[in-house]
């Protein structure tokens, strides 16, 4: 007890640096910061995709990876394959990937040592909150490496599995995705898929899915044929919470958004700034041009989402669509400037007006005089 106690004194306080990542101060030792232990609530995740290729594992970690960093979460995707293209440099066929190919699986192993590497120097060393490891990690022999690693390293592990049995939706991939794959540049389309397809097979053979019985103890979200089903196992901490949130809320085949502002409002004609005014004659007719866009395009099942202001309602109506109000969707109200003129904002709040003159480029961006969302 006495020993403690001086290894205590001893040890703290200890060094501090700067997180060239999130910019806040942490402990570190010999100049590098200190591991988060596996225990604290605020450790790194390492988040791990599974699944054969042409499930969307690469999409979902691109698409994951960006939300995350814009919901202020610190992270970065590791492509093995990537790791493999820079090793071998020229792709020749699927042979590569057959179970029996021993120097495959030896270069394909130390391609995932190589990510895992740096993964460890991004979340330990360079202070990075979430890594994204992207590969097929098929096998139980594989994950169980990953899961040694981020033990002995502090991180919690996330699995994100996609499984997908339609064969429409496979081949849809195959041909939007992987035919821009840089391993067949050179190749054309028709020489592509049937290599690709053969590659799929040669992952087959030895794929190992997350188990609901053999894997209970680990946290996961098994996603089943683009989103029709889900399958989630302890979900331990906020970060994996947001994490599944947001996957049961992608779609990784392709779609149109279309976006369109209201038609000419009443106080747009006056120049006064927000408001809840109707539409003008213009504005009325512009409703109409679109409705005649859309029924051009034939649009299935069309989704329209209006904000709560009676000039996009009313642009709505004229579709002659069923559509939905979200109030997210209202335009930043201007506070004490709401329906005033620019000229009477000048005169009043001059160095409001400086912040305020990109309103159309940057309204998202600046917070006028009194506002409120």
């Amino acid at each position: 007890m006495i020993d403690n106690q001086e290894f205590m004194v001893e040890a703290y306080p200890r060094e501090l640096t700067q997180n060239p990542l999130r910019k806040i101060w942490m402990p570190c030792k010999n100049g590098h910061i200190v591991h988060r232990r596996v225990c604290m609530t605020n450790c790194p995740t390492l988040i791990v995709t599974v699944g054969l290729p042409a499930r969307g594992k690469t999409y979902i970690s691109k698409k994951l990876t960006r939300y995350l960093n814009w919901i202020g979460v610190p992270t970065k995707e590791f492509n093995v394959g990537q790791y493999r293209r820079e090793c071998l440099k020229i792709y020749k066929s699927f042979e590569f990937f057959r179970p029996d190919n021993e120097e495959g699986l030896k270069i394909r192993r130390q391609c995932a040592l190589s990510a895992l590497n740096d993964v460890r120097q991004y979340l330990s060393v360079e202070g990075g909150q979430v890594a994204v490891f992207d590969a097929t990690n098929t096998t139980r022999d594989r994950r169980k490496t990953i899961i040694m690693f981020a033990e002995q390293n502090g991180y919690r592990v996330f699995f994100v599995e996609s499984v997908c049995e339609d064969p429409e939706v496979i081949a849809q991939n195959i041909v939007q995705v992987k035919l821009g794959n840089p391993d067949y540049i050179d190749c054309n389309s028709d020489e592509a898929i049937k290599d690709f397809m053969k590659r799929i097979k040669c992952y087959e053979s030895s794929y190992q899915p997350l188990d609901e019985v053999l894997d209970r103890d680990l946290s996961y979200i098994k996603i089943m044929d683009v989103g029709r089903r889900y399958l989630v196992n302890r979900v331990v901490d906020h970060v994996q919470s947001r994490i599944v949130y947001y996957l049961m809320n992608i779609h990784i085949t392709p779609r149109s958004i279309y976006l369109c502002r209201h038609g000419e409002s009443d106080l747009n004609i006056k120049g006064r700034i927000g408001g809840d005014s109707g539409l003008s004659d213009r504005g009325k007719e512009f409703a109409k041009r679109l409705r005649n866009f859309l029924q051009e395009q034939n649009i299935k099942n069309l989704k329209v989402w209006t904000s709560q202001m009676k000039r996009t309602i009313q642009t709505a109506e004229i579709l002659g669509v069923s559509y939905e109000q979200w109030k997210s969707l209202n335009e930043i109200d201007a506070g004490v400037c709401e329906e005033m003129m620019y000229e009477e904002i000048q005169e009043r709040y001059p160095l409001d007006l400086m912040k305020t003159c990109w309103r159309d480029r940057r309204t998202l961006q600046v917070r006028r005089t009194q506002s409120s969302c």
